[in-house]
């Protein structure tokens, strides 16, 4: 039997507040090529403003909204215009009508036009379709489930074997990389009743470093970075024996370790002065430099200054805020640093940097700086 759908010419001009209809239900659209006058587009949608502003974007070139039909099945709307005007098609959705063909193309306003293919016939296709569609998107889940599965077990396996053969605090010496690191020299350079600070030289390769401690018997800390080399490790009594180790670091790579032991109460002296290193990309007024050993300077991490808003930087006396400022630094600053302290929270984190600066030691928060890429 015969099957109708009704059509519905709408006003253009508030195209935009045109309601979302459920599909079937629907608008069939047609736009102009303005640059190509007589190039038509004929389409469907649900919702015309979404569609049709799309186009202003998607589109290389001008359209304008000529007509819109709104109808209780777009899609047989839709394919019946597109066989209706078949012969002039120019491409996919597009055709080149002429006066008369467009005039045709509005009047079919207020009709019901009938659909001469079988109901039947119509949906046994679409029963097939849906049915193939299903079928494929059944087939792509169970090799893409497949796949996943297959790439977590091996991932699991390899995590297995690394963690079977590998020590988590050293490299195999059959490794290339680790024999490219060599063990970097550990020095004292200053003891109190309290604290001790120790430095270290320079690794080529190597682009951070990794230390630990002891104090007196119980087991070392866990493997902690710095960038510099220079740290100092406080809350100490008189008497306790210190162990620190060092050992260089790089993608896939770690140096053998340094180690060295030491006492409060011993009489290490310090090692040689600090070297300068000036920077340049600092205000006339500043003289930024690196504390370091001579060894250092060749292959220091630079930073740099990034504050919130854009805003200067202030370097202080001390690692806290209350402390007097000694310079404040522009935005994209460079300065190099020269060791990390403890000090005030600030932005849920109490790491400082310190750098020299016209002689004397000057601190910066962490959260201001960042590492050169």
């Amino acid at each position: 039997m015969r099957q109708h759908w009704e059509v519905l010419s709408v006003p253009i001009a508030n195209y935009e507040r045109l309601p979302r209809l459920e599909p079937p239900a629907g608008y069939v659209y047609v736009i102009q090529d303005v640059d190509f006058s007589r190039r038509y587009k004929i389409g469907r949608t649900n919702h015309p403003y979404r569609r049709l502003n799309k186009f202003e974007v998607t589109l290389p070139f001008e359209t304008k909204v000529v007509h819109i039909f709104r109808t209780n099945d777009a899609t047989r709307l839709e394919y019946y215009l597109h066989q209706r005007f078949a012969n002039h098609r120019a491409r996919g959705e597009w055709f080149d009508l002429d006066d008369a063909q467009l005039r045709t193309l509005r009047g079919m306003g207020q009709r019901r036009i009938a659909n001469r293919r079988s109901g039947s016939g119509k949906s046994a296709v679409a029963a097939a379709y849906s049915l193939a569609r299903a079928l494929l998107f059944s087939i792509v889940f169970l090799v893409c489930f497949s796949t996943l599965l297959t790439s977590n077990t091996a991932s699991r396996k390899s995590s297995s074997t690394s963690r079977s053969y590998r020590s988590p605090t050293s490299t195999p010496a059959s490794s290339p990389a680790a024999r490219m690191l060599a063990r970097p020299n550990l020095a004292v350079r200053s003891i109190t009743a309290h604290s001790i600070a120790f430095s270290w030289s320079a690794v080529r390769g190597s682009d951070r470093y990794e230390y630990r401690y002891q104090v007196n018997n119980p087991p070392p800390t866990r493997w902690q970075v710095a960038y510099g080399f220079l740290e100092r490790i406080g809350g100490l009594s008189a008497g306790d024996r210190v162990i620190l180790e060092v050992r260089a670091a790089a993608e896939n790579a770690r140096s053998p370790i340094a180690s060295i032991s030491v006492e409060t109460n011993s009489s290490a002296q310090p090692s040689e002065r600090p070297t300068k290193v000036p920077s340049t990309d600092v205000p006339p007024t500043a003289t930024a430099t690196l504390i370091a050993t001579p060894e250092a300077t060749a292959t220091y991490r630079t930073m740099f200054v990034e504050t919130r808003g854009n805003r200067g930087a202030n370097a202080r006396a001390c690692p806290q805020t209350n402390c007097d400022i000694l310079v404040t630094l522009r935005p994209g600053a460079e300065i190099l640093l020269a060791f990390s302290a403890e000090g005030e929270v600030v932005f849920g984190t109490a790491l400082w940097y310190a750098f020299e600066y016209d002689g004397r030691p000057a601190y910066i928060h962490s959260e201001l700086v960042v590492a050169a890429e």
